[in-house]
């Protein structure tokens, strides 16, 4: 395939040597040319491989590519350092002190990045991408991983690499000998691909990271039966299916509260005052912590019953944001039917 296309996208955090690592892995372990290379970094990791290289207007990385291209004998891959360096704020993947309030948007942006160049490269039909873990932080390396997860083809991999504690130690960009090279070792990492078996991802018309994920999701559950849950008023039974799940007087009106809810509802320290009348829980300082452990109680029982049959996720009280902002429960609410032998004001 003379036309065919070799594209390797490496993170980089503060040690872009990872990025030669990986070249030289593919060229001499692996036989693949990379026709072209693009590098997901931070500012500071960007600054790094833009500093003054060994060689004339050059820079870092640049050098050491050519370097190693020289050494080894293989053409370099097309690399320019003002198109393919692609930069994450720092706030997004935990670089800086953050006010908790503004974490969030800032990791989706990165997540979005991230996406949109795997989205952007296995587009191509004549390309084969090669995806590295090997540089940046936990967060650029779980970016990547997902990314991989909603957009690589057949013929695209997911690598790392890993560097004997001698070989990182000695600053080096590639190795000189046979024992240096032993020192290295590439890795391919399995991953399940979704494109092809989730709708809308091959042509998607934009590329959001958050509502990629929720719509891979959304597909993902319709394969898994959802039985609809009768819940018995009389014997405060959870009817879901063939499986029963019988609840204490208290858990059972905590339950039906939740189930009579299309939308979840604040938790924590600001649990509704009509739930803690309804529960009859005290209004001291306990009282948040009270609701919290009679939901476990009813959790496990429920997670004891199915044991995987079905998902235990659309039956649980699920909590909605970071620690716990508010309570609900995901089945929808067409498939949460009653049966009362009594009136109940949850009706």
């Amino acid at each position: 395939m003379p036309n065919h296309r070799n594209v390797l996208i490496a993170l980089s955090g503060m040690k872009p040597q990872v990025v030669t690592e990986t070249l030289y892995l593919l060229e001499k372990s692996k036989r693949v040319h990379i026709h072209h290379l693009v590098v997901l970094t931070t500012r500071e990791g960007r600054d790094l491989i833009m500093h003054q290289g060994t060689k004339p207007h050059s820079t870092l990385l640049l050098s050491e590519i050519a370097s190693l291209c020289t050494k080894h004998k293989f053409k370099a891959p097309v690399f320019d350092p003002y198109e393919d360096i692609h930069i994450a704020c720092e706030e997004a993947i935990g670089t800086k002190t953050m006010r908790r309030a503004s974490r969030a948007e800032p990791l989706m942006e990165f997540a979005d990045l991230v996406c949109r160049t795997i989205f952007q490269h296995t587009q191509e039909q004549d390309t084969t991408v090669f995806a590295s873990l090997a540089g940046g932080r936990k967060t650029m390396t779980a970016a990547m991983a997902a990314a991989m997860m909603l957009f690589a083809r057949k013929q695209d991999s997911l690598l790392h690499v890993l560097a004997s504690p001698e070989f990182e130690k000695s600053g080096k960009f590639f190795p000189d000998s046979a024992d240096e090279a032993s020192m290295l070792e590439l890795r391919e990492f399995p991953f399940v691909r979704l494109l092809g078996k989730v709708r809308g991802l091959k042509n998607a018309s934009a590329v959001d990271y958050k509502e990629l994920v929720m719509h891979a999701q959304e597909n993902v559950d319709e394969l898994v039966p959802v039985p609809v849950m009768t819940i018995d008023d009389s014997h405060r039974l959870l009817i879901i299916g063939d499986t029963s799940v019988s609840l204490s007087p208290l858990e059972f009106k905590l339950y039906s509260y939740y189930a009579s809810s299309e939308s979840f509802e604040p938790g924590g320290n600001n649990f509704p005052t009509r739930l803690k009348d309804l529960l009859q829980v005290p209004h001291d300082d306990d009282y948040g912590h009270k609701i919290i452990k009679t939901i476990s109680q009813i959790n496990r029982k429920i997670k004891t019953k199915l044991d995987e049959k079905y998902p235990v996720e659309s039956y649980v009280i699920s909590t909605d944001g970071i620690y716990g902002k508010s309570y609900g429960i995901r089945l929808p609410l067409q498939k949460r039917k009653w049966k009362k032998t009594h009136a109940s004001k949850f009706s």
